[in-house]
């Protein structure tokens, strides 16, 4: 029996990031642990962490605000069926946050900050804008 299926979805996946290199921790660590993954990445830069066989990477690229991003996002959830997306940091949030709301069944979402120091302030729009997508969350 397989595990459950988690897809993580991020902007970047760049060697030198901290980000990338504890996703890519967690998705080793897990994968051992009977967990599968598959990673969105919603970029198209070339210089990024290889995964192997631990996880597959597809690329959803599309221009900056582009709606169709949600789209696109929907069609390969609904095509996944994950037990858990997995939004890293405020890039891929707002757009997975929407896709998974029109997914069937529903996947659960969970969402993770990286590189936000505990005395860092938000805008108001931006405090706003997290607790709007908390709902959806």
């Amino acid at each position: 029996m397989s595990g459950p299926k988690v897809v993580h979805v991020v902007r970047t996946l760049g060697r030198s990031g901290g980000m990338e290199r504890n996703l890519y921790r967690v998705v080793a660590a897990t994968t051992q642990r009977g967990l599968r993954h598959e990673i969105v990445l919603l970029s198209d830069f070339e210089d990024v962490i290889d995964f192997g066989d631990l996880a597959p990477v597809t690329r959803i690229v599309t221009p900056p605000n582009d709606p169709r991003l949600i789209l696109k996002l929907r069609a390969y959830l609904q095509q996944s069926r994950p037990d858990v997306v997995h939004a890293r940091n405020w890039g891929a949030w707002p757009d997975v946050a929407v896709a998974r709301l029109a997914v069937r069944p529903r996947p659960a979402l969970v969402f993770s900050y990286h590189g936000m120091e505990k005395g860092d302030a938000l805008s108001l729009k931006r405090k706003l804008a997290f607790q709007a997508l908390a709902l959806a969350t």
